[in-house]
């Protein structure tokens, strides 16, 4: 991962507010699901930390989410049922090996649920959006087929900043 779990949680509301369908369809705060393997250490400490960031009153948007749910994705989970709530906007997947990311990004987008990542190769497995840093500055990677799938319409001006992939 090479952008720090704080720097991507202040980034993730704001890229939230920039999905036109998001602003359209909430009137309320949303909800933000968190994937993560319990048996690796990384991907435990990532959604700590992420977790710990969001839940700080440090950030501008930070009250956007209302509610971040970890699902420890190393023991059978009730992913689907989950996904089935309404009010969780988007999904994120911190570093984890041995899970299939692709067939995961493919619930979600049956869901049309937003999907994130820390991990820029996840983009190839069906993952929207995804952060990477070039010369020490944050890089935001779209899957511009990803979104479509989920019924995400990001704004202009990410698109304009983003790097778009396929």
């Amino acid at each position: 991962m090479t952008v720090p779990a704080d720097i991507q949680a202040s980034v993730i509301p704001k890229i939230l507010l920039m999905n036109k369908n998001l602003r359209n369809d909430y009137n309320r705060n949303v909800k933000l699901v968190i994937l993560y393997s319990g048996k690796q250490r990384n991907s435990e400490w990532v959604m700590n930390e992420m977790t710990r960031s969001l839940e700080s009153d440090s950030y501008q948007y930070s009250d956007i989410i209302s509610e971040i749910i970890p699902v420890d994705l190393s023991y059978e989970s009730n992913l689907e049922d989950i996904l089935k709530d309404p009010d969780i906007a988007a999904v994120y997947f911190t570093p984890m090996r041995g899970i299939d990311i692709g067939k995961i990004a493919s619930l979600c987008k049956e869901y049309k649920k937003m999907t994130i990542g820390g991990i820029p190769s996840y983009n190839d497995y069906g993952v929207t959006v995804t952060f990477d840093s070039r010369n020490n500055k944050l890089l935001i990677n779209i899957n511009t087929e990803a979104a479509k799938e989920e019924g995400v319409q990001f704004s202009a001006h990410l698109l304009k900043i983003a790097n778009i992939v396929r």
